[in-house]
């Protein structure tokens, strides 16, 4: 894994760096993003959007509101840890074009852009930064834990700062931020997107707004919008989060979820609690039990598997009986009804 790493941060061309990554996220023989195991363990218990595969690697999600004249928001994942080991430094991590496949539409939509790592600690970051200066109005980004805002472009850029943070760190101090996006309408339209910044009060004990420079509450920030187009949440309508977006190395779809209803999606989110918490040994009983293991199954593992499994369960209806055998081997889910049994 180690000389995988150091063979695509030695690469130069941009586009052959993309090629060999794509060759070595499909190779079957091996799990390219094996480090990231327990991650994508604990992620799969939040549902779809917590996947990270090979498959899907970078993600989209259309917001359930939509902003005061019904442009819709759209949520990008992009994923800056699958290079991340014991030799992390500035400009040797990656992103990769094939990621920002989902990442077209500036026009008609606001898109907001998550990204672990800052630009600065990636290989690619100068056509990242182009990237998203393109099509990005607000970026938000992590990891070196010093909450900031500042404009590239007409976008906006919000550093986030830790919840938690080692108390090792220099300027240790925890904090978060909520972010409100709004349009205002003048001689054109505009984004209006303010950051509160709460930090914490180390006498007080709570989490306090943060004044900035100019002691006002939060950080404001205006970009220009087009006109209306005809791809408002009007034509969109409202209703859950979308995947917009599944993206693979090679190809891209453009098909939304099948349509649940929020207790179907409750209950299933309540099945992967209490499935994960049966521990390995458990799942694998509890999924043989209900009938939706295959042996195929075997030579996949953490995350990939149990995603594989559950797809399977809820496309051959087998949730009933997956719940059935949870409850088995789960004993605080005696006594509670079966919610899929009365599902269609």
């Amino acid at each position: 894994m180690w000389d995988a790493h150091q063979s695509l941060r030695q690469i130069n061309d941009e586009a052959e760096r993309d090629g060999d990554l794509q060759g070595k996220l499909t190779d079957s023989s091996w799990d390219f993003l094996l480090p990231l195991r327990e991650y994508r363990d604990f992620a799969a218990q939040h549902g779809r959007l917590g996947t990270t595969s090979a498959q899907e690697l970078a993600w989209a999600c259309r917001l359930t509101s939509v902003l005061d004249d019904g442009t819709p928001v759209v949520l990008h994942g992009l994923n800056s840890a699958f290079l991340s080991d014991s030799g992390d430094m500035k400009a040797n991590l990656l992103v990769s074009p094939f990621q920002f496949r989902s990442l077209r539409v500036k026009q008609d939509c606001v898109n907001l852009v998550m990204c672990h790592h800052p630009s600065t600690w990636l290989i690619d970051g100068n056509h990242v930064e182009d990237r998203l200066r393109k099509h990005a109005h607000v970026v938000l980004t992590g990891h070196e834990h010093q909450s900031r805002c500042f404009s590239v472009g007409d976008g906006l850029r919000v550093c986030a700062g830790a919840v938690h943070p080692s108390r090792g760190e220099r300027e240790w101090n925890p904090g978060y931020n909520v972010i409100r996006l709004s349009v205002e309408h003048g001689a054109a339209r505009s984004l209006l997107t303010e950051v509160e910044a709460r930090v914490w009060h180390k006498t007080r004990f709570i989490f306090c707004n943060s004044p900035y420079s100019n002691a006002s509450k939060c950080f404001q920030h205006r970009q220009s919008l087009p006109a209306l187009g005809i791809a408002t949440a009007s034509d969109l309508g409202e209703g859950p989060p979308k995947l917009l977006s599944r993206l693979s190395p090679m190809t891209v779809t453009e098909s939304p979820e099948p349509a649940q209803d929020a207790a179907f999606a409750a209950a299933r989110r309540k099945l992967i609690i209490h499935f994960f918490r049966l521990g390995p040994i458990g799942r694998y009983e509890a999924v043989k039990a209900a009938g939706v293991w295959e042996d195929s199954d075997a030579r996949f593992e953490g995350q990939t598997l149990w995603a594989r499994v559950f797809d399977r369960a809820t496309v051959g209806n087998k949730l009933a009986s997956l719940w059935e055998a949870v409850a088995t081997e789960d004993k605080t889910l005696i006594g509670q009804s079966n919610p899929f049994w009365t599902q269609p």
